[in-house]
């Protein structure tokens, strides 16, 4: 993802790294299931704060694997997972900060005649967990979704600047780009300042394993 001008440079360069790395960079966490389970267990709680049950690959989704790929200095550790729901198919990626979901429309919805706007209103209903106990994401949606080239992020209503933020719960982000709908949610922890570094999240033993494993065919 280049060149998205979302006026949020902190996003564009988490949705910049998470991008980078290659399907061959990307480790099966089954290989390492001792070094990564402390981040799987991380990742169990950070999607049911932000996915409906059903939709979550912790509960009611199916994925079809997990997967690790551990950072360069200066780059992004991430799990990452595909899967489908009703309606269209999810690529789920995490990282320290941040988790980001993929959603494209399959089935009868990759037809085109469900509109754009349809199409995310569905997916905020049974996808996202818009509404808790300690957060409400409201979104303005625009009518005009159809056909726009450039990307466009819309915030949850009334959020804050993400160099602003101060809780998880206080902003959720829809980005469009490239006919795909991007949900992101910052896994702001309310007691430490500011965000953790991003190439800092997988254990050394952990980083190494994956880094030597990408290599071997």
């Amino acid at each position: 993802m280049h060149n998205l001008q979302l006026n949020e440079p902190m996003l564009e360069g988490w949705l910049e790294k998470s991008s980078a790395p290659s399907d061959a960079q990307f480790v099966p966490v089954d290989r390492h299931a001792d070094l990564l389970f402390e981040y799987l267990e991380q990742s169990r709680g950070s999607t049911g704060l932000f996915i409906a049950p059903g939709a979550d690959p912790w509960r009611g989704a199916r994925p079809t694997e997990w997967k690790a790929h551990a950072a360069a200095p200066g780059g992004i550790d991430l799990l990452r997972t595909d899967y489908a729901v009703p309606g269209a198919t999810i690529r789920l990626l995490e990282g320290r900060n941040f988790l980001l979901l993929r959603a494209t429309p399959a089935g009868p919805a990759a037809s085109g005649a469900e509109h754009p706007k349809a199409f995310i209103e569905r997916l905020l209903r049974t996808v996202v967990r818009s509404k808790t106990d300690d957060h409400d994401w409201q979104f303005q949606l625009p009518d005009d979704l159809a056909g726009s080239a450039r990307p466009r992020l819309i915030s949850s209503m009334h959020a804050p600047p993400l160099k602003e933020l101060a809780s998880r719960h206080q902003r959720a982000d829809i980005l469009l780009y490239n006919g795909a709908v991007y949900f992101v949610f910052y896994k702001r922890i309310e007691q430490l300042e500011g965000f953790l570094p991003d190439d800092a999240w997988f254990s050394a033993p952990a980083r190494a394993a994956l880094t030597a494993d990408r290599h071997t065919p």
